[in-house]
């Protein structure tokens, strides 16, 4: 069994600054997951600073979607965490980065 750990809410950035989440799955289950997929959004005022080679990013008018595939496999109670780097866009207001277990 997959779970998927929100990312503490940041507040106060301002535009221009940068910023880290981690997107960060828990195998909450009693067998080890041996991968994943991964799916991330950030809203349209963050931008990726850094692109992960284990994922396919497609970007849009109102984001950036990425789907990761996770080959670490993770034990029962551990968690694997996706370090992800972001820049706060000029036109950046109430701000979503999104991540789910597929």
């Amino acid at each position: 069994k997959r779970h998927v750990v929100g990312p503490a809410v940041q507040r106060d950035l301002t535009p221009g600054t940068n910023t880290q989440v981690r997107a960060t799955v828990a195998n909450n289950g009693n067998r080890t997951a041996d991968r994943a997929l991964l799916s991330i959004y950030s809203s349209y005022g963050l931008r990726f600073k850094e692109r992960h080679s284990n994922c396919e990013y497609r970007d849009h008018a109102i984001g950036t979607f990425a789907l990761c595939v996770l080959d670490e496999a993770v034990a029962p109670g551990e968690q694997y965490a996706l370090p992800t780097a972001l820049r706060v866009g000029r036109n950046a207001l109430y701000e979503r980065f999104d991540h789910s277990v597929v």
